[in-house]
């Protein structure tokens, strides 16, 4: 049960803000909506038994407004199997188990104008495992807390999505298996072949904005023997064999100031191709 439901068909809803308190189960659930959502001011979420905001199979025009989530049980926002245009002002999401949840979201958007930042997360910053859709974030940073293994910064892994941010800032909880960024099986929305200057994953590319990863196992990770290794993916694609293209990824620098932070990649079993 949720404490706030706007998922009537075809409603267009305005509100100046929305606050919801100790909810038992999901806070704002706007799932199955086909009508338009606007906050003009903040959507305040505090304290909820499952995840704060739940956006599924949406098909509306969304505006969340400035967001706020506080201690949510779960995961602070879920934007799921939804081809809505999504935004939102700054993003704060303080105390979750995952930050934002992208899945596949085809012909669907998140834009945050403002600052994201997420902090307090124990699993993962950012899931958009086997996501698709667009992501905007005009600057973005991750913070975790705890010791959990296996923590993701942003988890791309299988995605076929565009996503971008300015500046960047990852800082993990410092175990062994901890990975800041993880490309694992991810790729290129355009298919084959792979547009020159053109990538899919945009992190800190204007001047002056960085993108910092600190306290982590491994900082970028670009392949998975399970998952499947995206250089070994664009290296072995043929006419015979048609494989999607591995995702582009551009960023002006990622430094790591931890001395155990490195880039991996793991490929299955064959030759290995050199990185481009």
């Amino acid at each position: 049960m949720a404490a706030f439901t706007g998922n009537t068909t075809a409603a267009n809803i305005t509100l100046a803000n929305l606050t919801v308190t100790n909810a038992a189960g999901i806070g704002l659930n706007l799932s199955g909506d086909t009508g338009s959502f606007t906050v003009t001011g903040t959507t305040t979420i505090n304290t909820t038994g499952g995840d704060a905001i739940h956006l599924n199979s949406i098909t509306g025009t969304l505006n969340l407004g400035n967001v706020s989530v506080t201690n949510a049980a779960t995961t602070g926002l879920v934007l799921v199997n939804s081809s809505a245009a999504v935004t939102a002002g700054t993003v704060t999401i303080n105390g979750a188990t995952t930050g934002l949840q992208f899945g596949v979201n085809t012909g669907g958007s998140f834009t945050a104008t403002g600052a994201t930042n997420l902090t307090n997360i124990t699993t993962t910053g950012i899931n958009a495992n086997g996501a698709t859709g667009t992501y905007l974030f005009k600057g973005l940073a991750i913070g975790f807390a705890g010791a959990v293994a296996n923590t993701r910064g942003i988890d791309f892994r299988s995605s076929d999505l565009q996503f971008q941010t300015g500046n960047l800032a990852i800082a993990g909880n410092g175990t062994a298996t901890s990975i800041a960024i993880d490309l694992s099986g991810s790729l290129y929305p355009g298919g084959q072949p792979v547009t020159v200057n053109a990538p899919n994953i945009l992190l800190a590319t204007a001047a002056g904005e960085t993108a910092v990863i600190s306290n982590v196992g491994t900082g970028v990770k670009l392949g998975d023997g399970t998952v499947g290794s995206v250089s070994r993916r664009a290296a072995t694609n043929s006419p015979a064999s048609p494989t999607p293209a591995s995702p582009r990824l551009n960023s002006r620098r990622i430094p790591t100031s931890s001395s155990s932070a490195r880039l991996r990649r793991e490929t299955t079993a064959g030759p290995t191709p050199p990185i481009a």
